[in-house]
């Protein structure tokens, strides 16, 4: 990896992700009930208030518990629900066979990207991305397990350069009184860890911690948090196009979320079979229609060629990645492919 590369992550606690995980537990109540039922649920947050508004059609709907399932959603972030109200705006209704069928039909147009790239110690996917996403995930896993002076909510931003880390810029929400000096100890510990053991170098004095300062007022009592503001990050950095739309809240029937997944696929197909550096899959969609109606991969920039989707159909494909059993609270919290397919998946 030559040239200057980037890259940003948010922890789970972080106020547009604490949405994508409330409605990304919808979709897997929802696809634990019926692999073809329908949700696209949208989520807002802000100080006490939690938004809920949106569509889900499901079986046995008069059992769908909403406040125990954002109650699960908040838990898994770290937050207590006993501190929100919600205000509950969805469409719930039992869902018909006819509508399960349709339901395998694209519902909208979409352009959806996949990506891969021959790094498979970064499951293939850009370094800084990679990086960013073990250091933000180490900080979360010791913070919500072991320690009661930090909080969940932060951001991380990588810069490598010539296969250097650069810069790593760090803000961790702390608990009131908490020393600059345990701030600075407790985040370079883990950093250090990470780095070292995906053996990367750095060049000296690359940390930055805190910047500004005081980071006891955290998550959506500091700024409020909608659904798929963090789409980049759900991808693949800034550096790969996205695409599409938003992840999170749709079930993985829906074109946006299909397209994704299935282009990621069929990019890292790709990837092997033609041995090269990197590969770009554009997928196109259009509504009311059963399999994508063009798709184009790229081949390391100089090999581009048109794919036919005769055995491309949704339902399928839905079928054959098993996409119902993925964990999708897992995906809300650290993006769709930071990790092998056969880890994201609830079995």
């Amino acid at each position: 990896m030559n040239g200057i590369n980037y890259s940003e992550f948010v922890l789970p606690g972080h106020p547009d992700k604490i949405c994508d995980v409330i409605a990304d537990t919808f979709v897997q109540e929802v696809m634990n009930r019926d692999p073809l039922s329908f949700c696209g649920v949208e989520v807002a947050i802000h100080i006490n208030n939690i938004f809920l508004c949106g569509k889900i059609e499901t079986r046995k709907i008069q059992t769908f518990d909403v406040l125990k399932i954002v109650q699960k959603g908040l838990k898994k972030v770290g937050y207590d629900i006993n501190n929100f109200k919600i205000i509950n705006n969805l469409i719930m209704k039992p869902i018909t066979e006819i509508e399960r069928i349709l339901h395998f039909l694209s519902n909208d147009q979409s352009i959806t990207v996949g990506y891969a790239e021959n790094s498979p110690q970064t499951n293939y996917i850009p370094t800084p991305h990679y990086v960013a996403y073990l250091i933000s995930k180490s900080i979360f896993d010791k913070v919500i397990k072991t320690n009661d002076k930090f909080h969940t909510d932060g951001k991380v931003l990588v810069i490598i350069e010539n296969n250097k880390v650069k810069l790593i810029n760090i803000s961790l929400s702390h608990k009131k009184g908490i020393a600059r000096k345990k701030i600075i100890n407790f985040i370079s510990d883990i950093v250090d860890k990470v780095l070292k053991e995906i053996e990367i170098k750095t060049e000296k004095r690359f940390l930055k911690i805190n910047m500004m300062g005081d980071f006891s007022r955290y998550g959506p009592y500091s700024d409020s948090g909608l659904t798929g503001k963090k789409t980049v990050m759900d991808f693949y950095g800034p550096s790969v196009a996205i695409g599409g739309g938003g992840l999170s809240g749709k079930s993985p029937n829906i074109v946006d979320r299909f397209g994704a997944i299935f282009a990621r696929k069929l990019a890292l197909d790709y990837l092997f079979l033609e041995k090269a550096n990197k590969v770009l899959v554009y997928i196109v969609f259009l509504p009311a229609i059963s399999k994508p109606i063009e798709a184009t991969v790229i081949i390391d920039n100089n090999k581009t060629f048109k794919l036919t989707f005769e055995s491309y159909a949704i339902e399928k494909n839905f079928k054959k990645l098993n996409l119902s059993k993925l964990n999708f609270i897992d995906c809300a919290m650290w993006g769709h492919f930071t990790r092998p397919f056969d880890k994201i998946y609830l079995f």
